[in-house]
This record gives C-alpha cells, sequence and structure tokens, in this order.
C-alpha cells in the first residue's frame, strides 16, 4: 500500500507514512498495521506458544477514531490489556507507545509459560547483570 491509498492519521490527522509492513504517524507517533502483519510481529516476540490469532477482547474507547483506510468508525477492543482501535476490515490503530506496551505484555505472558528453568535462568540472567553494573559503578567509591 502507498501513503496515497491512506487518508490521514485517526489521532492527528496527519499524513501515514509507510515503513515496511506498517504505517506510522510522525507527530503523534501512532502505528498502523494490518492484523497478519501484527500476528506475525506478535509471534516473533511469543517463543513457547504462539498465537494462531490475535486475541481481541471488546473495550470502551474514549473517542471514536475512524479507520485510516475506509474512513469508517473503528471499535476499541482490548489486546494483551492495552485498549487500540480496530477496522475488521484493514487494521488496527496503535496510540504512542501502545504497540511497544502489548509486545512487552505478550512477551511476558510469554515468560510466564516458559519451562521453569529457563524462566529462573532468565531471572537469574538479570540479577547478575545488575550486580556487575553495581559493583562496576561503585557508587560508593566517590
Amino acid at each position: 500500500m502507498h501513503r496515497d491509498q491512506f487518508a490521514t492519521c485517526p489521532h492527528c490527522q496527519s499524513g501515514l507514512d509507510p515503513h515496511g509492513d506498517r504505517h506510522t504517524c510522525g507527530p503523534c507517533q501512532g502505528v498502523w498495521l494490518s492484523e497478519p502483519a501484527l500476528l506475525a510481529v506478535i509471534v516473533s516476540v511469543v517463543k513457547h506458544d504462539p498465537p494462531v490469532r490475535l486475541a481481541f477482547e471488546p473495550a470502551t474507547a474514549e473517542l471514536p477514531q475512524t479507520c485510516p483506510r475506509c474512513a469508517t468508525t473503528m471499535t476499541a477492543h482490548r489486546l494483551y490489556g492495552v485498549i487500540v482501535e480496530r477496522c475488521s476490515e484493514h487494521g488496527v490503530w496503535f496510540d504512542h507507545g501502545e504497540l511497544t506496551a502489548a509486545l512487552a505484555r505478550a512477551a511476558n505472558d510469554d515468560l510466564t509459560k516458559a519451562p521453569l528453568g529457563e524462566r529462573i535462568g532468565r531471572r537469574w540472567d538479570r540479577f547478575m547483570r545488575y550486580l556487575v553494573l553495581k559493583i562496576l559503578h561503585r557508587p560508593w567509591e566517590k
């Protein structure tokens, strides 16, 4: 899809710029993804039990927004605890920071499904990095 196939950002009405499989808004930093592209991104961060379809739950939006492609009113949905706007025909709109939050929650949900040894290993690695940084930083020597 090219920029001229899209109207404007549903949040700030600026033009959307294509970046591979996503379209972004420079001024408000929102992101537009088709559902297949969004599913592919989520599957890339979820290693243990990747979803086969997106698990949208109904939600209530503060202000209804229009699809940047067909200009119909999008419906609010909750995806990994983040409220997003969705056009059932064309894709999902994420306001600034929402895509990152949804992916972080998807990865965190995935961590809870990981085998116990792997979960302990990841936490141990984080703990050791923390200790090394504290020792190397040595705030008590200043």
